[in-house]
């Protein structure tokens, strides 16, 4: 997975995966043509939509990254876009709740980024963002009041995250709701992403390992430059492919509860057919 513009590589790596991406490419179409199909009125979409349109950004950008030989980052965003599906799953099984949960974290949040501080040792940072004595004022209305209250904790901290329910209990959520297909398909993509892609995220030496594959066989093992070329192309292209697979297989999951929640009609058996196409595919080249 390390970043190596070598065009021969390049051209190496495209190739072996060209039937992977063309997988991929077509639930990416798919979820577009749905998201196009997407035309009544339902108060969910105002949370839902905003994150619909993210993660076909996402699905995007990771295309890009792919073709500029980006490996480590189509992992980053990888994790990104399973995070949001996951949150669009546990927003649509739980409705009304999570609407309500969105919209006051929102409220607060956006007040508490009007005025913030940061200190690193004796050095202070502080931003204001509009008049102070508003901003009191703006305090002490009762919305924003109970906004402020839900999300602070009792030693006066900031509550950081909009909803207390954890990635593992919001599958758990959706795995009642919408059924074993769609909560393996979420659980499996969880479980293989997410764990390595924050040793990724958060800049670890570690996170190098994991992206390189060196965390299996030590760099000092190879016994030749072109040894551990070979070693690392392998790594990545099998890393892109199990991308891919995870990407391809979590669109379905998500868009077989935009199917149901917004009683779409679309033809959900087709795309799940195409991940079965593809595994046999994988089947045939391993015979």
């Amino acid at each position: 997975m390390v970043e190596n513009t070598d065009d021969m590589k390049l051209d190496s790596i495209f190739e072996v995966l060209k039937s992977d991406y063309s997988f991929f490419k077509k639930h990416q179409n798919n979820f577009k043509k749905l998201q196009k199909s997407i035309n009544k009125k339902d108060p969910l979409l105002i949370i839902v939509m905003p994150l619909i349109i993210f993660v076909n950004h996402t699905l995007r950008s990771i295309s890009i990254l792919y073709k500029n030989n980006c490996t480590k980052d189509c992992l980053v965003l990888s994790r990104h876009f399973i995070e949001t599906v996951i949150n669009i799953g546990f927003i649509c099984a739980t409705k009304e709740k999570s609407l309500k949960k969105n919209i006051t974290y929102s409220i607060q949040r956006r007040f508490r980024d009007k005025k913030r501080e940061l200190k690193i040792n004796s050095k202070l940072m502080s931003l204001i963002h509009g008049d102070e004595s508003f901003l009191k004022k703006l305090g002490e209305v009762d919305i924003m009041k109970n906004a402020l209250n839900e999300y602070t904790n009792n030693h006066g901290k900031e509550i950081n995250q909009w909803t207390k329910e954890t990635i593992k209990e919001k599958i758990e959520v959706i795995d009642k709701k919408y059924g074993n297909y769609v909560g393996d398909i979420l659980t499996f993509a969880f479980f293989d992403i997410y764990r390595d892609s924050s040793e990724v995220i958060h800049g670890s030496y570690y996170g190098f390992l994991v992206v390189t594959g060196l965390v299996e066989r030590p760099h000092n093992s190879f016994k030749t430059a072109e040894e551990l070329r070979n070693f690392l192309t392998k790594n990545e292209t099998g890393s892109m492919k199990l991308i891919f697979v995870l990407l391809s297989m979590s669109i379905v999951a998500l868009m077989i509860i935009l199917n149901e929640e917004l009683n779409l009609e679309f033809d959900i058996e087709k795309c799940k057919n195409l991940l079965l196409d593809y595994a046999d595919l994988e089947m045939l080249k391993k015979q």
